[in-house]
């Protein structure tokens, strides 16, 4: 066989390649595949099984290679189901995620109180031991010794230099009273303007119970706080 004809089968090769791919993107355009919103037939009492978001988050953006894929979100997106899966058991089994629960409404601080937990309290006030001392006798850091705090006149712990705002604090407050405490200690800085105390506060109502029942015990005086009838 000659090179002439090696030529023309090379080129009719070459030739129907081309043909292919015109055709094909023309049956593209002519002959476009589109996708319904909702099924054609909705079966009663059927529903559709819930989406496993975290699957689909997993295969991004693979599980969206195809025209079909991409057009089977869109239409999941119009037609949000109530459900949505946060997660799948072994065996593709879906787990429903649950709501969260609602914020216990405001509870009086004698409830709290009678709730609290010193050993919560504990833990809770080992992050204001940067500025804090605990014990007895200790010596004040930037802020003062906290022995003996619930009852203790505002202002007044020896051998502390306190700020402006505190001292006209210790002037319209007698004493660190529980519930005193309990407001300082949601927000200080919005309770005593100009306070050096920088800690953010404790916006949990049940922990602002815990440390003041924690901290009423470090006292060689401690006040009676209310108990959980029984």
């Amino acid at each position: 066989m000659g090179l002439l004809s090696y030529t023309k089968i090379t080129v009719a090769i070459a030739g129907a390649i081309v043909l292919v791919g015109v055709v094909h993107g023309l049956a593209g355009d002519v002959y476009r595949i589109t996708y319904p919103d909702k099924p054609g037939y909705l079966v009663p009492g059927a529903n559709e099984p819930p989406v496993d978001l975290a699957a689909l988050d997993r295969n991004w953006p693979q599980a969206l290679e195809t025209e079909k894929a991409r057009a089977g979100l869109l239409s999941y997106m119009r037609n949000m189901p109530r459900e949505v899966a946060s997660n799948a058991a072994p065996g593709g089994a879906v787990i429903a995620t649950s709501t969260a629960p609602a914020p216990e409404p405001p509870l009086d601080l004698a409830t709290r109180l009678a709730r609290a937990d010193a050993g919560r309290g504990e833990r809770i006030v080992r992050k204001c031991m940067a500025c804090h001392t605990i014990e007895k006798g200790e010596l004040a850091r930037i802020g003062p010794n906290l022995w003996g705090v619930v009852g203790r006149p505002v202002a007044k712990a020896a051998g502390f230099s306190y700020s402006e705002g505190m001292k006209k604090q210790g002037e319209k407050i007698a004493t660190w009273a529980p519930d005193e405490l309990d407001i300082f200690l949601t927000k200080p800085q919005d309770r005593v303007p100009g306070t050096r105390m920088t800690f953010s506060g404790l916006p949990d109502q049940q922990e602002r119970a815990d440390v003041i029942a924690y901290l009423n015990a470090k006292s060689d005086t401690p006040l009676t706080l209310p108990k959980t009838p029984g």
